[in-house]
């Protein structure tokens, strides 16, 4: 092997150090990646279909204040225009259940929505104006906010989770950021050390005729090198 060759050969041991921090730090670092996306991807459906449920069911509610008001066609033609889209925004959230308790909650708004579809039901079918005040304060507008803070629970119970979750990734990304500073020194020490021994045992043979010439300099003419190998200093001593 050709000194040239030993030398390269002797700084490979930093080189692959180097590299394989490289490696570890772009899997670390797109794990990281696909995890703050996820964070968004199990909540945040959850969280807008809850945020619009309860737009739409205070619209609902204005809907009968404007019946109660004596604007009964206004009122019909809000609170119409709302229901499916509630109902819609229910089984988004049916179908988005991704925390412990969540399952419960959603149970909770369903049966609460069924209640304040009958009580709603009963406001309309009240003939007079008087008889549709008694049924809005007697039953249709508790029920209104039992559903609205049913809503309100699926919407809290999700955000939480996201702060905590976003909180979780920020301890992961500070426990990665030392782990990878970490390995960074450690790889450069130890790819420092290796590429120094090899650089050594490769220059070796300089050492011991750079020795045998400062002897024989001095006058010890019995100075011999002991020089083993096949690159170009042991080549130029053989010769």
């Amino acid at each position: 092997m050709t000194l040239r060759a030993r030398l390269l050969l002797a700084q490979a041991p930093l080189a692959l150090a180097l590299l394989l921090v490289g490696v570890v730090a772009v899997g670390t670092l797109s794990r990281l990646g696909r995890a703050g996306p996820r964070v968004l991807q199990d909540n945040y459906r959850s969280v807008l279909a809850a945020q619009e449920m309860m737009a739409q069911l205070e619209r609902m509610d204005s809907g009968a204040l404007f019946i109660i008001a004596g604007e009964r066609q206004r009122g019909l033609a809000q609170q119409a225009a709302q229901r499916e889209r509630v109902e819609s925004r229910l089984r988004v959230q049916e179908g988005n259940v991704t925390e412990p308790a969540e399952d419960a909650a959603t149970l909770r708004l369903r049966l609460a929505w069924r209640r304040y579809l009958e009580r709603y039901e009963g406001f309309l079918a009240q003939p007079s104006q008087e008889g549709a005040r008694a049924a809005y304060f007697g039953g249709l507008e508790p029920a209104f906010q039992t559903v609205m803070g049913a809503a309100r629970a699926i919407l809290d119970l999700n955000q939480d989770a996201m702060v905590r979750k976003s909180e979780a990734l920020q301890r992961q990304s500070a426990r990665v950021n030392t782990v990878m500073v970490t390995a960074v020194l450690v790889a450069f020490v130890v790819g420092v050390l290796a590429s120094q021994s090899l650089t050594h045992r490769a220059l070796r043979p300089v050492s011991v005729l750079s020795q045998a010439v400062r002897r024989l300099g001095e006058g010890d003419y019995a100075a011999r090198a002991v020089v083993e190998g096949r690159d170009e200093i042991c080549l130029l001593y053989t010769s």
